[in-house]
């Protein structure tokens, strides 16, 4: 197949630059600052209230720290059968849940 000199400029016109509000959707995704805030916040709180619940299971039982670190999920399974020891890094996690949920 062979192409000809008059080809490219034909499809020049159809291969037009997209700006970032045609990809956004024309500016309906904005956040307000104070939401960015909120969301930041909340993931930081998610993660130190991780932090803590790892070194909590770390102390308590190996086995469980290293499901910790490798399942997150499941270190908050740990910290519902262990909520003496937990108590506070799940308090923490739930407060930046609650932040995460007032940042939509």
């Amino acid at each position: 197949m062979t192409v000809k000199c008059g080809t490219l400029h034909r499809i020049r016109p159809y291969l037009k630059p997209i700006n970032s509000e045609q990809l956004l959707g024309a500016g309906d995704h904005n956040m307000d600052s104070i939401s960015a805030v909120y969301l930041m916040f909340g993931l930081i709180l998610l993660l130190a209230s991780w932090i803590q619940l790892l070194f909590v299971s770390f102390r308590d039982d190996f086995s469980w720290g290293l499901t910790s670190l490798f399942a997150p999920p499941l270190s908050y399974l740990y910290a519902f059968f262990c909520w003496e020891k937990a108590q506070s890094s799940i308090l923490m996690a739930a407060g930046g849940w609650l932040l995460i949920l007032f940042s939509l």
